[in-house]
């Protein structure tokens, strides 16, 4: 391993990082469209070529993972997952769309080049052996080189895209979550537990409101409850769609009746998240020139590694509080210091303070939920860090005390406990300010799935003013048709879309008119989180543990530890988290693509994850581009402090083993770590952490 190490460098090991658990699908880098057009792929319809000229290749990838999964014949059919794939695909961007019908062929091509024969034409040990990145031995015939991340990274990539997109969708589906022994608390499974919320009837466009709303997230829903409370006449335009809580949900028949199991992760993706929780973000311009840096293997060769980020936006009424952890953590003094004139006029941190504090009342903030609800996994992480004489702190999240803590953060809670986004009303107690909205007199109104196009903007004597809002009504329209063209007027317009899509609306406002904003779109930050996994050699949970399955999903953090020069503060140490979620979301990030990637999710009962909150700074390189994509980075500081956090993760894990039950950890890269002689590595103590990190 050290060979290994030494030879491609730990920055270069851990670009392949998954920061954030999407960032695998080829859309950005191949805009160019060199790589969908490889073989019979004209572009123009991926979808159709991808159902009669790439089916073959994908049911013959997946039909390897399942045999992998199962270890011999699976329980599950390939082409049942083949059909749940094709429907995920369709749900991505035409980009994406067209890089995954390119990947599938070029995957098909490497086959015919190294065996004559085409991959659906291999066994499965040959698909294997051919698509090789350190589970098999090489120099054996029909087995072509190591496909290596850091060596040839846009051959990589690709058979990644498709790996791990079949792998999202085989945990999202039954057999697999019953393979890996997926298991949810027993009130989580009682129908009579769900929450129904029928969506209200679309508002009449036609006449004026007093306060027109883009966006009914975290600022959207704020706004609105508050002016809704003062008797203002309030309209929420909302591109996604309403979801009742119980909408997603996947119903099982049992020995007694139906009984109800997490919503399906790929279904959670497609209906509640924009582009299907794909926006790849990076610096990717130029990365292939011409179809002969792909088709010639000395040209692929020097085509360099590049960071990639994924970042996941809510696309749903409700906005990112509908989906999220519901965690709420106050502004640390030194924080709000360093803001300087960024901070709001005339606030100083004492009234924040106050004003934090009355959203923890309104929110129904508080810890109890956390002690209830934690599950056995998050307490390996809590005796972990203790042992190593860390300051472990519940987190404070908005989930009523009495709910039942079923996991579903970054999902949909079909129980209505989250106070975040829509959930049942209670006139008595904490409620999100969304629901807050839709009960106050009069009530605010939802025009959701209409898609904000650009304000009406008109010169005036005192500069410019707002006309109307231009939008198009999306219901009932196929994706990549064109909806119904509506004209919103308002007395007030709050733009509250989040950071992209605002971005995009207020350029597309300043294009009608030929105006500019300079600035618009730079200085993009985000906090970049890397998940760490651990496999004890036991069970994590006891057969009699009465604490729930899988429990809260992020329970317990670690603060950031902070150093200051005298002048301003730098972390030293990111903050940590620990987390865990269903097998869909799990299977993405884990590293290999076949027996090793099998062997880690049979062993889901036996896993902990915990994650590195690492900030990125305000600089211009970091920005949103005219076309919305995002180019977002880690600079060396940062990427640091992501390692750090790593390591960090790595020891309060390895603290937490016993004797007579040891454990493994698995860092967050997307090559499989081999030692000098090519066989997959085991981190099972410190000295082997730092070695993987270099």
């Amino acid at each position: 391993m050290e060979t290994l190490i030494g030879k491609i460098g730990r920055r270069d090991l851990l670009l392949g990082t998954v920061f954030g658990s999407l960032s695998w699908l080829l859309g950005a880098p191949l805009r160019a469209s060199q790589f969908g057009r490889l073989g019979c792929c004209s572009g123009d319809d991926p979808m159709g070529c991808l159902r009669c000229h790439r089916y073959d290749v994908l049911v013959a990838t997946l039909e390897a993972q399942l045999c992998c999964l199962w270890g011999g014949e699976p329980a599950d059919d390939p082409h049942a997952v083949a059909q749940d794939v094709l429907a995920f695909v369709e749900s991505l961007d035409f980009p994406l769309q067209r890089g995954i019908c390119g990947a599938l062929g070029w995957i098909d091509l490497y086959a015919v080049r190294h065996t004559f024969r085409r991959l659906s034409k291999l066994s499965i040990d040959e698909r294997r052996a051919v698509l090789n990145q350190g589970e098999y031995p090489v120099g054996r015939r029909g087995t072509a080189r190591l496909i290596r991340w850091e060596c040839d990274y846009v051959l990589h990539t690709a058979i990644s895209a498709i790996a791990m997109l079949g792998r999202l969708v085989t945990h999202s589906r039954h057999p697999a979550r019953t393979l890996v022994r997926m298991t949810w608390s027993s009130a989580c499974q009682e129908p009579s537990s769900l929450v129904h919320m029928p969506a209200p009837s679309y508002p009449d466009l036609s006449q004026p409101y007093d306060v027109c709303i883009v966006g009914s997230g975290a600022g959207g829903a704020v706004v609105a409850a508050r002016a809704a409370q003062e008797g203002l006449r309030v309209i929420l335009v909302e591109s996604g769609d309403w979801v009742s809580p119980d909408a997603l949900v996947d119903r099982v028949d049992g020995d007694k009746g139906m009984v109800i199991q997490p919503a399906r992760d790929d279904h959670v993706l497609m209906r509640l998240y924009r582009n299907s929780g794909v926006q790849i973000a990076g610096n990717l311009t130029g990365l292939v020139r011409s179809r002969l840096d792909l088709l010639l293997p000395w040209r692929r060769h020097q085509i360099a590694p590049r960071q990639t980020i994924n970042v996941i936006q809510a696309d749903v009424v409700g906005g990112g509080p509908y989906v999220n952890n519901a965690i709420h953590l106050r502004i640390k003094e030194h924080v709000w210091n360093r803001w300087k004139e960024r901070r709001p006029p005339g606030v100083d941190y004492q009234q924040l303070c106050q004003r934090m504090q009355q959203i923890e009342l309104e929110l129904g903030v508080n810890e109890t939920a956390v002690w209830k609800g934690a599950g056995e996994r998050s307490w390996r992480f809590v005796e972990g860090a203790r042992l190593l004489g860390c300051e472990v702190k519940p987190t404070p999240v908005s989930i009523r005390e009495h709910g039942f803590p079923c996991g579903s953060d970054n999902s949909v809670d079909p129980f209505g406990n989250h106070v975040g986004g829509l959930h049942p009303y209670d006139p008595f107690g904490p409620n999100s300010y969304l629901m807050r909205a839709l009960h106050a007199s009069p009530p605010a109104v939802v025009a959701y799935r209409t898609r904000a196009e650009a304000f009406d903007l008109v010169a005036s004597t005192g500069g410019v003013t707002v006309e109307a809002l231009l939008a198009e009504d999306r219901r009932g329209v196929a994706k990549g048709a064109a909806g119904r063209p509506v004209r919103i007027r308002a007395r007030y317009y709050v733009l509250a879309a989040g950071a992209v899509a605002s971005t995009q609306l207020l350029r597309a406002s300043l294009d009608r008119r030929g105006l500019t904003a300079r600035g618009l779109g730079q200085r993009f930050t985000a906090n970049v989180v890397a998940p760490v996994y651990a496999i004890y050699d036991r069970p994590v949970r006891s057969p009699d543990s009465q604490r729930p399955e899988p429990g809260i999903a992020q329970c317990f953090f670690i603060e950031p530890k902070y150093e200051s020069d005298g002048r301003s503060w730098r972390i030293v140490e990111p903050a940590i988290e620990n987390w865990f979620h269903y097998p869909g979301s799990l299977a993405i990030a884990v590293t290999g693509w076949f027996d090793e990637y099998a062997r880690l999710m049979r062993r889901y009962e036996n896993m902990v994850i915990a994650g590195m909150v690492v900030p990125t700074k305000v600089r211009p390189e970091n920005r949103i581009l005219p076309d919305g994509r995002i180019e977002l980075e880690l600079d060396n500081e940062e990427f640091e402090l992501l390692l750090k956090g790593i390591e960090c993760i790595g020891e309060i894990f390895l603290a937490a083993a016993t004797a007579d039950n040891g454990v493994a950890l698995y860092l967050p890269t997307k090559a499989i770590l081999l030692d000098a002689c090519q066989r997959p590595v085991e981190i099972r103590d410190c000295p082997a952490i730092a070695v993987g990190i270099g």
